[in-house]
């Protein structure tokens, strides 16, 4: 009886998984790899996070979306559970090349039309963004990830 259900289970397991073995086996039809960078840190309730949130809309993220070597990029911020510190910058590549080369010219350029001129009330609310910023991100310390996505096991 324990024979004849072992070898059922094993069957079972054998159907469930022989569409990924054959799938992993075929060397005609390599998948297609992302890389995805996740940077976790984190900053407490109050001004101070809001005002490096600000400078992740008014710097960070405009930059991801000008860079030509990024797919995709998100910040998830803490939805729900006992820790609302936590902050996620997800930065989909579509290859390992792409996370290291530079964004070049795309990013100067943004950074030439919308970074303040110094000395002007702009550029010193920039300068407290950018403070809270390193504050949280940099000097508090930041883990990065990277992992490599199959986009045939992705939706």
């Amino acid at each position: 009886m324990k024979a004849a259900r072992l070898l059922l289970a094993s069957a079972v397991a054998l159907v469930l998984l022989a569409p990924t073995v054959a799938v992993g086996q075929d060397a005609e039809q390599a998948p297609e790899i992302r890389v995805l960078q996740i940077t976790t840190f984190r900053a407490p309730q109050g001004d101070e996070r809001q005002k490096m949130m600000q400078f992740i809309d008014r710097v960070i993220a405009p930059q991801a979306r000008n860079n030509p070597n990024v797919l995709s990029y998100r910040v998830a911020t803490h939805y729900y559970g006992a820790n609302s510190t936590d902050i996620k910058l997800i930065t989909e590549y579509p290859d390992w090349e792409s996370v290291e080369a530079p964004c070049g010219e795309p990013c100067q350029t943004w950074a030439a039309e919308n970074i303040p001129e110094e000395g002007t009330p702009e550029r010193e609310e920039f300068d407290e963004q950018a403070a809270a910023w390193v504050k949280y991100f940099l000097a508090g310390g930041h883990r990065d990830e990277i992992f490599s996505v199959n986009m045939n096991r992705a939706k």
